[in-house]
C-alpha cells in the first residue's frame, strides 16, 4: 500500500512541512490514519519536533 501524505501544521506561527518531519514520524502518522475510519488524530509538537501521536477512535454501532 502506498499512501501518499502531505502535511502542514501551523504552530506557534511556526510552518512545519513534510520536509521537517522525518521519515519515520510521517511513516507513523501515516499508519494510523490509515487505520482511523472514524475519529482523531492529534500530533502534538514541542520545541518545533513531534513528541506525541495521539489517536482517539470512535466505534460506530448500526442498530
Amino acid at each position: 500500500m502506498h499512501l501518499d501524505v502531505r502535511i502542514s501544521l501551523i504552530i506557534n506561527r511556526n510552518l512545519f512541512t513534510m520536509k521537517t518531519l522525518s521519515q519515520d514520524v510521517l511513516k507513523k502518522i501515516a499508519d494510523q490514519l490509515a487505520s482511523l475510519k472514524f475519529g482523531e488524530l492529534t500530533v502534538v509538537v514541542h520545541d518545533g519536533k513531534v513528541v506525541q501521536i495521539e489517536v482517539k477512535e470512535k466505534i460506530r454501532l448500526t442498530q
